[in-house]
């Protein structure tokens, strides 16, 4: 009920919202082929300095990745996070192949993706990371698996777009909590939203991950700034 449920939602909402280019609106695809060119050609996220291990495809001040955003985490529609999960894959496979490299128990790095509380996910009933976590995985399902159960969120916080940086990392202080720590030791994880802003969720979810004994914790999000 439940399976049939969320794809009869999905289809409303694609029929609700049909697909227009996020860059020049026009109808056909959420991110045409012109546009999606523009795009890598203006606005690549860079690999920040001061966190090697974090990952972003693009720049999140771009006026199509913003559309692009608003699409997946307040219209809900499903077929922008599979977009998204391509994107993701197609920039950075030769980065997940080296994290693999480093996966000592032979095979899948885990994609964990970052959660909201219990109270939020049943409100809102859609996860945006979760779903571009699930889509990412179905991509190479041999080397990626989502572990949704793994980090929990026990707390409501405010708002994070409402703060500064640094109200941001107190807002967040000790939010994340690891359900069952054994399938982590030693793992490699790759932490998934979909933008990361000042990198404060991130941070909180590492120090959690790493804390039940993670062995090395990355960050894969679609966009960044």
């Amino acid at each position: 009920m439940t399976s049939y449920y969320t794809t009869a939602i999905s289809y409303l909402r694609e029929v609700l919202y049909p697909r227009r280019c996020s860059g020049c609106f026009v109808r056909g695809e959420h991110l045409c082929e012109r546009c999606l060119n523009g795009i890598r050609a203006s606005a690549l996220a860079p690999i920040l300095i001061n966190n090697p291990f974090d990952r972003s495809v693009f720049n999140y001040q771009h006026p199509a990745v913003k559309r692009l955003v608003w699409k997946l985490k307040y219209k809900k529609v499903e077929g922008v996070s599979t977009l998204m999960a391509k994107l993701i894959y197609e920039r950075l496979v030769e980065e997940l192949a080296d994290w693999l490299a480093l996966e000592a128990t032979g095979g899948q790095l885990i994609l964990i993706p970052t959660p909201a509380t219990k109270k939020r996910k049943h409100e809102r009933r859609f996860n945006q990371a979760e779903s571009i976590a699930h889509k990412l995985a179905a991509l190479d399902p041999k080397h990626l698996v989502v572990r949704a159960d793994l980090l929990t969120k026990t707390r409501e916080t405010l708002p994070q777009a409402s703060l500064g940086r640094k109200e941001r990392l107190k807002n967040l202080v000790g939010a994340f909590e690891i359900k069952d720590g054994k399938d982590l030791a030693g793992r490699t994880v790759a932490v998934i939203d979909d933008v990361i802003t000042t990198g404060a969720t991130i941070t909180e979810a590492r120090r959690a991950l790493k804390k039940a004994g993670a062995a090395r914790v990355y960050a894969l999000s679609f966009a960044q700034g």
